[in-house]
């Protein structure tokens, strides 16, 4: 299970440097780019506080049943039209 979350993450990281070095032009791709892994830096500890409160709220279980059913509903209108195309 590791390998495939490891394996998305590596998909997704190559998608998105490839669409930073082809839309954002030469001369600034440094500071975009820092910015991106700025906010991707953030976005671990403030998901960890974000999901330790809520999970005080509504209990561990039901937390991740929310969040696997946002990323479903997240992945359905993008995720589906891809598989279908292979």
């Amino acid at each position: 299970m590791k390998l495939l979350g490891s394996a998305t993450i590596l998909a997704a990281n190559i998608s998105v440097r490839t669409i930073l070095q082809t839309v954002v032009p030469l001369e600034i791709q440094g500071r975009v780019v820092s910015v991106v892994m700025s906010l991707a830096s953030l976005a671990t500890p403030l998901g960890m506080i974000l999901s330790g409160v809520l999970a005080e709220y509504v209990g561990t279980a039901n937390l991740f049943l929310g969040c696997a059913l946002i990323g479903i509903l997240i992945w359905l209108p993008h995720g589906s039209s891809q598989t279908s195309a292979m």
